[in-house]
């Protein structure tokens, strides 16, 4: 074993920014216009596909009660079982729809809450 000390190193040296260690908040990003239409274009088909999709549920019961009421009507089970399969399959695209509604429109409500409103600055290009 040696009897050197371990060399020392310098204590690290802090990074460049403000004093305090840390930084403000982020800058506000506007929401135009057409951002809120998507968000409740995104919304309302959400709202459609589950409403459809509930519509697909009360009818498969139906079948089934109806199938299982007499033995002449078993095709309805069938009936009733295929729209499971598609309430299955809808499920993606619900929650593909209504995962970025939700989120457009909470960004849509807090800029209103936040009193910043999307002001018309004119057409992009062209005579202003």
């Amino acid at each position: 074993m040696s009897d050197q000390w371990p060399a020392q190193r310098p204590a690290p040296r802090p990074l460049p920014g403000p004093p305090g260690g840390y930084y403000g908040p982020p800058r506000f990003h506007e929401v135009g216009a057409g951002y809120r239409r998507r968000a409740g274009v995104l919304l309302w088909l959400a709202i459609a596909v589950a409403a459809l999709m509930m519509v697909a549920f009360v009818a498969s019961i139906v079948l089934l009660v109806k199938a299982d009421a007499d033995v002449d009507n078993a095709a309805y089970g069938y009936l009733a079982l295929f729209l499971w399969f598609g309430i299955v399959a809808a499920i993606p695209m619900l929650l593909a729809l209504g995962i970025p509604a939700i989120v457009m429109t909470q960004r849509v409500r807090q800029q209103e809450r936040l009193g910043h409103h999307a002001v018309y600055r004119g057409p992009k290009f062209g005579k202003q």
